[in-house]
């Protein structure tokens, strides 16, 4: 039997081939130690799954290098009494969920960013992936962070103003501490795109949307040679609920779309194609 895995940075979906349901569950932290990823796993997947035998797993994750690729291989084999694990990014998932074996440009906007050319069978680096440091153009999290900026500026409506209040129940001292002070501010940052879509309307709002896009855009996909022959793809939460957004940036260069939420029910019509 085979396990499709698929690790973004906040939810993990998963599915036995050719079975239903889909599950979800928060997402698995690659970058944790060895028993709290254990201890994940035994939480994720029931007893009669870990138990199977000759189970082949391919497992799609953020964070993928060799690093990682050894260190969850070890602790996979730990924890499933018989399998077989093969562990790939995430990029190759969403690539494989848009574009099956067909060439495109690949981009997932999520908490993070990333984009990559496909070939039909690998992708290939087109900017490197710098993390929310020094990249993640067009993701939640800075989509969140520009709307934040704004808030502690005191430069936003007060309706939008109030909204944030709101959520936070802080007042703005206390929010800046807290999100210094957290052990995932990434992940807590990106949670204010949600604000950012409620209030898409609105004109400064509307100015982060754009201009979070547009850079993601010009760093990223349009870096790549000739990149207005190619069909473009996106996947993550942020793509799919802003794609009248980006597809009105990708016009401007006659470039056209699909977009996914979540690549897990493609990438089971991928597998079995």
């Amino acid at each position: 039997m085979k396990l499709i895995i698929e690790n973004g940075g906040t939810k993990l979906d998963w599915v036995l081939l050719g079975s239903e349901p889909i599950y979800a569950c928060e997402g698995i932290n690659v970058f944790g130690s060895n028993n709290d990823i254990s201890n994940q796993i035994k939480q994720i997947f029931p007893q009669d799954i870990l138990r199977l035998e000759t189970l082949c797993i391919d497992f799609y994750t953020t964070g993928f290098n060799s690093i990682i690729n050894s260190k969850l291989t070890r602790i996979f084999q730990n924890n499933f009494q018989d399998c077989q694990i093969n562990i790939f990014s995430d990029m190759l998932a969403a690539s494989r969920a848009l574009f099956k074996f067909d060439v495109g440009i690949t981009c997932i906007l999520g908490t993070g960013s990333n984009c990559a050319y496909f070939d039909g069978f690998k992708n290939n680096i087109i900017t490197p992936s710098l993390g929310y440091l020094m990249g993640d153009y067009g993701s939640g999290y800075d989509l969140g962070r520009k709307l934040l900026i704004e808030y502690f500026n005191n430069n936003l409506d007060q309706k939008i103003h109030k909204s944030i209040e709101e959520k936070t129940q802080k007042s703005q001292e206390d929010l800046l501490a807290s999100i210094y002070a957290s052990r995932h501010p990434k992940n807590y940052i990106a949670s204010f795109a949600k604000l950012v879509k409620y209030y898409e309307n609105e004109p400064l709002i509307q100015d982060i949307i754009q201009s979070s896009f547009l850079v993601f855009m010009e760093k990223n996909p349009y870096q790549y040679s000739q990149y207005q022959k190619y069909h473009f793809g996106f996947v993550g939460s942020i793509a799919f609920y802003f794609q009248t957004h980006i597809s009105n940036i990708l016009s401007n260069h006659n470039i056209k779309a699909v977009f996914l939420e979540k690549p897990i029910d493609s990438l089971m019509s991928y597998y079995l194609s």
